[in-house]
């Protein structure tokens, strides 16, 4: 009879398996639960009984409902798979509220491209390679406790199949339990957002990204919220790219702002926050102007638009003939503030700090045309000292 080891001979047997071994070990798990889930699916049992929870609410087709940490997960995925999974949103919400154990979903590639307007002679091809690639892929969640990703071993795959099939113009997918419940089960266990989909049809790859962590953001009072830089490298999948926080900056997080302002009613600023001399988290402000204009009253909205924008008289003082010494002087105090809202005006190989920067700008700061491009600038003169 083969004696059971103890507990000092269990721990020198575990400790001799190193990370590659279990990263193995978890890659044969991945594939085995993906074998399981093809096969449940060419025959799924008559009797069979849902492992999800119940539905709570449910959207209609023009909805995308997802939950809040499939937003915040580490995805990697390019422009194109991350709209499939979009895509796929009211899709799965639909056939699981009539079979809770669908997990084999059919994509009409027609549907796709005119939704994104998609403009390519190979886009069955195309959606093929969207399929696979996502087979290929998995995410992880972010352990915003740690500040770090959570370890591969909980890593989940997106697709367990995907079948193209050119004569039907289709893409049959085979989604994974934990995607599934993530795009159908919403509850207060179970945090989440919806927005219209034709709210990001138009959004580039960090757009939509930037659309994400704001959209999953929304419904807090205050309309603030701060993500590490180890965490934004990490969403916008710019770990390597970018070194230079400063690149990092105007190369992904600017630019992926003026894709959301461009096309959407989201408005966005972000101040930053310092460990040392080293910038450790930027602090994104928001606001969704749809909203704040059904709040207007007619009376409103009729002043406003009855203003015409070169009337020099609706004007403040500064933005007619440039800032005072006296108003320099109170930006000074907050000039962190207003170099963080304007960073496009500086060069990404800009290492100085603040008080240097903002001596070099009080010329433009005076200048009755160049002051008029600066953001911030009347909220902070309107502020209070506390």
């Amino acid at each position: 009879m083969v004696q059971p080891l103890d507990i000092a001979e269990t721990l020198q047997l575990l400790s001799n398996i190193d990370t590659q071994t279990l990263q193995l070990l978890q890659q044969i798990q991945n594939l085995q639960k993906k074998n399981e889930l093809i096969a449940s699916t060419e025959q799924p049992p008559a009797t069979a009984t849902s492992t999800l929870k119940n539905i709570d609410k449910l959207y209609d087709e023009s909805w995308i409902v997802l939950q809040n940490r499939l937003l915040n997960a580490i995805t990697n995925l390019d422009l194109n798979e991350r709209r499939l999974v979009m895509f796929l949103s009211p899709i799965v919400r639909k056939a699981v509220d009539k079979n809770p154990n669908q997990r084999k979903f059919v994509i009409r590639v027609k549907d796709f491209i005119d939704e994104y307007k998609i403009n390519s002679h190979s886009y069955y091809k195309e959606l093929k390679k969207i399929g696979r690639g996502l087979q290929d892929k998995s995410f992880v969640f972010w352990d915003f406790n740690q500040n770090t990703k959570e370890s591969l071993e909980s890593a989940v795959s997106w697709i367990g199949k995907s079948t193209y099939k050119p004569k039907l113009g289709e893409i049959e997918i085979v989604l994974m339990d934990d995607v599934v419940e993530m795009l159908t089960v919403f509850d207060k266990a179970n945090p989440y957002t919806k927005y219209q989909r034709d709210m990001i049809v138009s959004l580039g790859c960090y757009g939509l990204l930037m659309f994400e962590l704001i959209a999953s953001c929304m419904y807090q009072k205050h309309k603030t919220r701060a993500y590490t830089i180890e965490y934004l490298r990490e969403k916008f999948n710019c770990q390597e790219n970018y070194e230079k926080i400063s690149d990092f900056k105007l190369y992904v997080i600017d630019k992926a702002i003026k894709d959301v302002e461009a096309n959407t009613p989201y408005r966005v600023t972000y101040t930053q926050n310092k460990s040392g001399r080293r910038i450790s988290e930027l602090v994104f402000s928001f606001e969704d102007i749809s909203v704040k204009n059904l709040a207007q009253t007619p009376n409103q909205l009729n002043q406003q638009n009855s203003i015409p924008k070169g009337n020099v008289k609706q004007r403040t003082s500064w933005q007619v003939k440039g800032l005072s010494d006296a108003q320099i002087k109170k930006l000074a105090i907050y000039q962190k503030e207003l170099i963080d809202a304007n960073t496009s005006k500086m060069s990404p190989n800009d290492r100085r700090d603040y008080p240097d920067i903002f001596e070099d700008w009080k010329p433009m700061l005076k200048d009755p045309k160049q002051v008029n491009t600066f953001q911030k600038i009347q909220e902070l003169l309107d502020r209070k000292k506390t």
